[in-house]
């Protein structure tokens, strides 16, 4: 058992090791255009999965909005302005949808 131990701490490469290794050309290295353009795709798929979870939590808004409001027992909440009905509902699916 202590042998494969010894044999993981001695494959170990640290982060500044590893990068030494790469040279310019070879796989592995990235350009500033490559790291940006991956950046890109990330970003991108980020954005869909928080809109498409926030969609999910539009439908079911009524249902997290209740949810939400459950503790203050029975209290009617009241609006200030004609979209703010609307508005808090939005609010309330978008922050469930993180």
């Amino acid at each position: 058992m202590n042998s494969n131990k010894t044999d993981m701490t001695d494959n170990k490469q640290t982060l500044s090791d590893t990068a030494k290794d790469v040279k310019p050309g070879q796989k592995g290295s990235m350009s500033l255009w490559d790291h940006l353009e991956e950046l890109r795709k990330r970003i991108i798929l980020s954005l869909l999965a928080v809109a498409l979870t926030g969609g999910v939590a539009l439908y079911f808004g009524d249902q997290v909005f209740h949810f939400f409001i459950r503790p203050l027992g029975d209290v009617k909440l009241h609006v200030t302005t004609i979209t703010a009905s609307f508005y808090s509902y939005v609010i309330v699916s978008a922050l469930a949808g993180f």
